[in-house]
């Protein structure tokens, strides 16, 4: 299983780290510096965004909950979640 990832500091954390060495079927792959066109997860924010964008919710509750129905839309869609992936510049191909 490869980890494809940046070099975000949660990544580098001592535990995660452990965790890495503890698995040795994990290998990890890192993104250049600051490279979002190439990371399926920076897709994924702009989908979530895109939910959220034009709205005024008027407490932290009702954000949270518009938040939890953009990620829950993307989570039932693989045709979304594969659009994340292929919106990506990397050369993924689909099985």
């Amino acid at each position: 299983m490869v980890l494809l990832w940046d070099r975000g500091t949660i990544h580098r954390r001592r535990e995660v780290q452990v965790f890495i060495l503890a698995h040795p079927r994990l290998h990890q792959a890192f993104f250049p510096a600051y490279a979002p066109e190439l990371n399926p997860a920076e897709h994924v924010w702009t989908q979530t965004d895109r939910r959220l964008a034009n709205s005024a919710p008027p407490d932290l509750e009702a954000l949270r909950g518009r938040l939890r129905n953009a990620i829950r839309r993307l989570r039932g869609s693989q045709r979304l979640l594969w659009s994340c992936i292929t919106a990506s510049e990397l050369p993924w191909k689909r099985s």
